[in-house]
């Protein structure tokens, strides 16, 4: 494959890590630049002229080499066949739909992708376990572009931003400090806004929209968690009902931590289906295997492992034209009745001040005398409070204090700590037996006021402590699943810039990634002990598929004879060293196949085509001929999505196919 052509202008490198990858400008289908020189994005309507008036520069070629006799045979060859120009001097015109024929409309994805066959994740666990279906893929994107628009639309909430502004002001505790600029920016632009009469309503600036956004992951975890719960409980009614009904003694992980989930997965329900701040929350929390299986088998809900990625509503719930989430009244009935809170986060947050803007109060207990206290939600990673036994309350007090809950409960016979729930089972086993053999009584605060104290009999205390120290105090998850949304934000705006969703290359960017997936975890199995990173094709696949828990646990210990956690908050340090080793195995085992690269449309209509290799003659210009039909395929594809967004009419399937039949037009 050649390393630069005319449709991407930067030379393909095996390219950063998923985590960090670089996102040029040029490469970019969400900017929607054309791939042909300026002023050439023609999308012509059928009464446009037919002549232009100004001439377009050239597009770039490949050196050619310098040798006169080489040179000279080059442009004999290409007289005697008479070559084509085929550089596209003038860009393509491209027709607008017809109306009397939608069938000729363009747009994309393609509806051929989303078979329901394809998409549903549920049944028995197969003998050798499948990668995530390419209609599973494709839905993932689509959910990735829909979670990328609802953040942007609630940033850009001016009423959610002012009930905010004014329910900081009213926070009596006066502990807000990570909301400290907030709040003074509110007070500023309440002043010009009284000048200027528009209400107090100024521009937020960036640092503003980035803690109103960590304020409604806050949110967003508290509605998840008390909707997860509810659906856990219906699931455990399912599978009691199913055992029962099979006359089956209850067999299955409740109660236990050594054996493997059961081999089924079983279809959610419609009604179960969450609103889209609280399925965002979901969906990371289930791209961190580790604390979800921790989660479900320490709170009592074993069996939501089993529970399928609802592929086959969202494909349902989710426009392609507009990116929207509807929620059916089933759903939207089942999410009010369960969890006491409208299905829509600022609905919710609207209708419950009662008119005065406040935001939800968390309750909190002293460590030291057992006191209650209430503060504001926002507060709690800054908090200060000093309690009337002179203790002052923190984060991490907190966060000591659920671990000498835990390790209390456990001296009583109690399940175990926090982080000894999930794979591999018998390190967790370990674990208890070493805190069990170490606290003769139940640690004291006076005695152990930190986790550090907490864990000293632990040899690998980092384990556990990382399940407890960034957790909050109203949250029982295993991780900060607020911070958890951010990290993997990073990964929603790659799929957004990439715009994978529609490109004319959809197909074949799936397929190969799911190929490099299954090539990738041979890594892990040759391997062990390594760490791998995956490019960021391949992490599309690999979240697709840690999104139906049970498929993923069968899948990697088949394949790698041990369970593979995913852990997106490695470090950069570990990430790249993880990268470079990837990059020396995967060349090791597959030198003929690139692992990173480039991603962007051209490039991937690179990899779908394949190159003819020649410097002179007919082989060089099929070579040329297929480089600017790939050019003319993107810039259509690009024009369909400028359309799309644009809300204008679509354009004509048949006028691509039009002008790649009539081929490049030469310069007159």
């Amino acid at each position: 494959m050649l390393a630069t052509t005319a449709i991407c202008t930067r030379a393909r490198s095996p390219g950063p890590p998923a985590s960090s990858a670089g996102l040029g400008p040029e490469h970019s289908p969400a900017s929607l630049t054309s791939p042909f020189p300026a002023e050439s994005s023609v999308e012509r309507p059928k009464t446009a002229p037919a002549q232009r008036t100004h001439r377009l520069p050239r597009l770039p070629h490949l050196p050619r080499p310098s040798l006169a006799p080489l040179h000279s045979i080059h442009t004999l060859l290409t007289r005697i066949l008479r070559r084509p120009d085929t550089d596209g001097d003038l860009p393509p015109e491209f027709l607008p739909c017809d109306p009397s024929d939608p069938l000729d409309a363009a747009s994309a994805p393609s509806a051929e992708l989303f078979t329901a066959s394809e998409l549903s994740a549920a049944g028995e666990i197969e003998i050798e376990e499948a990668a995530p279906t390419e209609a599973q893929c494709t839905t993932h994107l689509l959910l990735l572009e829909a979670f990328w628009r609802w953040k942007d639309e609630v940033l850009e909430d001016q009423e959610l931003a002012g009930f905010v502004r004014e329910a900081l002001g009213r926070d009596e505790l006066g502990i807000l400090d990570s909301f400290e600029h907030l709040h003074d920016a509110a007070e500023s632009q309440g002043e010009a806004g009284d000048k200027e009469g528009n209400g107090g309503q100024g521009d937020k600036t960036d640092k503003d929209k980035e803690e109103l956004w960590k304020l409604v992951l806050e949110l967003a975890v508290v509605r998840y968690e008390a909707w997860w719960k509810a659906v856990g409980r219906e699931v455990e009614k399912v599978v009691w009902e199913e055992r029962r009904g099979a006359e089956e003694e209850g067999e299955g992980w409740k109660g236990t931590r050594t054996g493997a989930p059961e081999k089924v997965v079983r279809e959610m329900r419609e009604e179960w289906v969450p609103p889209i701040d609280v399925l965002l929350v979901w969906h990371t929390a289930l791209l961190s295997p580790r604390s979800y299986y921790d989660d479900s088998l320490a709170l009592g809900i074993p069996s939501i492992l089993s529970l399928s990625f609802p592929w086959v509503h969202l494909h349902r719930f989710l426009s392609l034209t507009d990116l929207s989430y509807t929620l059916p009244a089933s759903s939207s009935s089942f999410f009010t009745l369960s969890t006491s809170q409208d299905p829509s986060l600022i609905q919710h947050l609207l209708t419950t001040s009662l008119g005065t803007p406040r935001l939800p109060q968390l309750d909190i207990t002293c460590p030291k005398c057992d006191a209650d206290h209430t503060i504001c939600i926002s507060a709690y990673s800054t908090l200060q409070l000093r309690c009337i036994c002179t203790f002052t309350i923190t984060q991490p007090s907190l966060a000591a204090a659920r671990l000498r809950s835990d390790i209390a409960a456990l001296l009583d016979d109690g399940p175990g700590v926090r982080g000894t729930f999930s794979p591999p089972f018998s390190t967790g086993e370990a674990v208890n037996k070493e805190l069990k053999a170490y606290y003769l009584g139940p640690p004291a605060l006076l005695t152990h006021p930190t986790i550090a104290d907490l864990l000293t009999p632990l040899p690998n205390p980092e384990a556990i402590e990382k399940f407890y120290l960034s957790t909050p105090p109203h949250s029982s998850s295993s991780i900060s699943l607020s911070s958890a949304v951010i990290r993997q934000g990073v990964f929603i705006d790659k799929m957004h810039h990439f715009l994978w969703l529609r490109s004319p290359s959809l197909s074949g960017t799936v397929e190969r990634a799911t190929g490099k997936y299954r090539r990738f975890f041979e890594l892990f199995l040759k391997f062990p002990g390594e760490t791998m990173v995956p490019s960021l094709d391949t992490d599309l696949v690999w979240h697709t598929h840690l999104l139906s828990p049970t498929r993923y646990y069968y899948w990697a210990t088949q394949r790698c004879d041990r369970w593979v956690g995913h852990d997106d908050d490695m470090g950069a340090t570990a990430t790249d060293a993880g990268w470079e080793l990837t990059l020396k195995k995967w060349g090791e085992q597959w030198p003929e196949e690139e692992y990173g690269g480039c991603f962007c449309w051209g490039c991937e209509q690179e990899r779908d085509g394949g190159d003819v290799q020649g410097w002179w003659g007919r082989r060089g210009a099929v070579r040329r001929r297929r480089e600017w039909e790939r050019r003319v395929v993107v810039e259509f594809w690009r024009a369909v999505e400028r359309r799309r967004q644009a809300g204008e009419e679509m354009l004509a399937k048949s006028s691509l196919q039009r002008v790649i039949q009539e081929g490049p037009k030469r310069r007159r």
